[in-house]
């Protein structure tokens, strides 16, 4: 089962989120901490529910930079892989810091048109009210 999970640890008095978010597939898993405004989370949103315009379509969400002065980075791009709707979340994650905290991951977790579409839904109506944590699954293609 393919799975996302966002999880509200702390919210910051400029309503500034740090939010934990899961991501998984049948063969990988990865865990990341990233602070974020719930605007640039619902438009992502947004854009997961319309999501794919066309063949060429893809929606990104990313916090940080992959500059090592940044506090982190995480990247999650979903995109159509091919013209019968088979698609994919790419998840890059680099956890800085130093061992055992630091991680660097890079995966990819298959999915349909309609299960981004319906994570979109979800984590819109979640971002109302997000005291409880999220889970959104999913099958293979």
């Amino acid at each position: 089962m393919n799975r996302m999970e966002f999880e509200v640890i702390w919210t910051d008095t400029d309503e500034m989120l740090q939010l934990g978010i899961k991501v998984s597939s049948r063969k990988n898993s990865a865990y990341h901490e990233t602070y974020v405004y719930p605007d640039e989370l619902a438009k992502f949103a947004g854009q997961l529910r319309g999501f794919p315009e066309n063949a060429k379509s893809e929606v990104v969400f990313q916090c940080g930079s992959m500059d090592p002065k940044f506090h982190d980075f995480i990247r999650m791009r979903i995109f159509v892989l091919k013209s019968n709707g088979h698609s994919a979340l790419e998840l890059e994650s680099d956890v800085r810091g130093i061992p055992p905290v630091c991680a660097n991951v890079h995966f990819y977790v298959p999915g349909m048109p309609s299960d981004f579409n319906r994570l979109g839904t979800e984590l819109g109506t979640w971002l109302k009210d997000p005291r409880d944590p999220l889970m959104v699954e999913w099958k293979n293609f």
